[in-house]
């Protein structure tokens, strides 16, 4: 047995068209899965956060639930299991002109459901690293809760919760290959057809390596871009208001006797606020 280096350069310089769509559809199915996890993580996280302690309890459960059974379990359940016990089997459905398999619905349910646990731990986390002081100055202010979320706490939390994040979606791409057990036709199930017929499976799964980590690294790169511009962009506006507001307490303080106000918002990128406790 010997490797064939003119198929494989063939297959890496010029690939197959159903080469092509498995990659495309692992790409879809882990974008869109991870989409809708971030969604269901912050719903689970704030419970998780909830004055309740039943809220907090389903939360919890939910989390254990997910992250304590295989997501191969997981799948196998949702495409089949319910679909076995009447309650719910998975069709095909158009969609914005395109056809949706009932297998691809089931996928990116599986992966969504699975990712979220995961996800609202890193949330929960972000959040939870944010001081409590900056609850305190936008209560002070007289905002609701609401608004103290969104505009406040969220904003300074991504700076905690985007590399885990990302690192999620790159492990929730790799784990799309269990996705063939339920009839999904993404990169291993093509690649393993593909290597059926050729008889060349040690090459077609090595392009199938460097395909997958050329689509990762270009995520990765893009993400890094983003994220270090996005960082360098908030640190540089937020220092030049949050020093520019010591230099105004310093002059006031020194000219006129009165008390300093107890909190500010700073405005930051895109819209968003920093509440500043200001300690005189």
């Amino acid at each position: 047995m010997h490797f064939d280096w003119q198929f494989f350069w063939k297959s890496l310089v010029t690939p197959s068209g159903p080469f092509l769509d498995g990659l495309v559809l692992t790409i879809v199915i882990s974008v869109v899965a991870m989409v809708l996890a971030i969604a269901v993580g912050l719903i689970v996280a704030l419970m998780r956060r909830s004055r309740y302690a039943a809220v907090r309890w389903c939360a919890s459960v939910y989390i254990w639930v997910i992250r304590g059974t295989p997501l191969l379990v997981q799948l196998v359940l949702i495409y089949t299991g319910l679909a076995a016990v009447g309650l719910y089997q998975f069709h095909d459905v158009s969609l914005l002109g395109l056809s949706v398999k009932a297998a691809v619905q089931a996928a990116i349910l599986g992966l969504m459901i699975n990712e979220s646990a995961y996800i609202a731990e890193i949330i929960r986390a972000g959040l939870d690293s944010v001081s409590k002081g900056q609850f305190e100055a936008a209560a002070s202010l007289g905002m609701k809760p609401g608004k103290v979320m969104r505009w406040i706490i969220v904003p300074q939390s991504l700076r905690v919760m985007v590399p885990p994040l990302g690192n999620s979606f790159n492990g929730m791409m790799k784990t799309t290959s269990v996705l063939s057990v339920i009839g999904v036709s993404e990169m291993f199930l093509v690649t393993q057809s593909i290597s059926s017929y050729t008889f060349h499976t040690f090459e077609i799964f090595i392009v199938a390596v460097f395909r997958t980590y050329r689509k990762l690294f270009q995520f990765v790169e893009t993400y890094f871009h983003f994220h270090h511009f996005y960082l360098l962009l908030l640190d540089l506006r937020f220092l030049i208001f949050y020093y520019s507001l010591l230099f105004l307490h310093g002059f006031y303080k020194r000219h006129h006797e009165f008390g300093i106000c107890k909190a500010v918002i700073i405005p930051a990128v895109f819209g968003h606020m920093h509440a500043i406790e200001i300690v005189s």
